[in-house]
C-alpha cells in the first residue's frame, strides 16, 4: 500500500488562487471503479494545495477548488499510480533538486555531478 503526497495548483483566470478550501469529490480504483476514502486537501501557499492519498492500485481523483472558481479553473482531475513516489535515483545520492526556471529541473548527486531525471521530458 502506498501513501503519497500530491500537489495541485489552482488559478482563477490564470492568477494563482489562495484561500480556497478544495475538496476531493471522486477517488476511485481504475480497475473496477470502487470508491477509495476521500483525502483532505490543505493549502500550502501561492495557489498550491496538497493531499496525501493511500491506495493499492491505479486510481483516479477529482478535486473541486470551490464554487468561487469558473468551471475551467474549478476542477482538477488526475490519474494516480502507486509508482508515483519512486525516484530514479537512490535517496542517499540526491544532494539537491534545483529548479532554475519553470522548464528546467536539475538533480545533483553527492559528487556535484548533474543528473537528468529519467523519462521523456518535453518542453
Amino acid at each position: 500500500m502506498a501513501t503519497i503526497t500530491y500537489s495541485v495548483f489552482f488559478t482563477n483566470a490564470g492568477v494563482p488562487e489562495i484561500g480556497l478550501t478544495p475538496t476531493a469529490i471522486t477517488f476511485k480504483k481504475v480497475s473496477d471503479g470502487t470508491n477509495i476514502a476521500l483525502p483532505s486537501v490543505s493549502e500550502t501557499g501561492g495557489g498550491w494545495y496538497k493531499f496525501s492519498a493511500t491506495f493499492t492500485e491505479s486510481a483516479v481523483i477529482v478535486i473541486d477548488g470551490g464554487a468561487g472558481l469558473a468551471d475551467a479553473d474549478r476542477y482538477k482531475a488526475s490519474r494516480l499510480e502507486i509508482t508515483d513516489d519512486i525516484s530514479p535515483y537512490p535517496a542517499s545520492d540526491v544532494a539537491a533538486l534545483i529548479l532554475d526556471d519553470p522548464n528546467n529541473l536539475l538533480v545533483t548527486n553527492s559528487d556535484g555531478a548533474v543528473q537528468l531525471p529519467q523519462g521523456n521530458w518535453t518542453r
